[in-house]
């Protein structure tokens, strides 16, 4: 979400930018008399929306690092050999 969010702010920044170009007569788009155009507004939200992305894909992938981390301790700890005679499940013995 935050990914599209920066491509929209983008391309919203890109059009502020590309108007009086497009349509002399009009003027540019300024905050009052400041001669700060609204683009720097929109490239603001992008860059914030691109910062949040990447935190979020930083902290998903850092998730999944301990996830794995954690599953493998558990397999470490617990042995992945079968033993039947601790198996203690209501399931029927294996027939050979």
């Amino acid at each position: 979400m935050h990914l599209a969010m920066a491509i929209f702010w983008l391309v919203v920044g890109a059009g502020i930018l590309l108007w009086p170009f497009l349509h002399p007569e009009g003027g540019r788009l300024e905050i009052g008399n400041t001669g700060v155009s609204f683009a720097a507004i929109a490239f603001a939200l992008c860059v914030y929306n691109l910062v949040r992305w990447l935190l979020w894909r930083a902290h998903f992938r850092q998730r999944q690092i301990d996830a794995e981390l954690r599953a493998a301790d558990r397999r470490r700890h617990r042995g992945d050999e079968y033993h039947p005679e601790f198996d203690f499940s209501d399931r029927p013995p294996e027939s050979k």
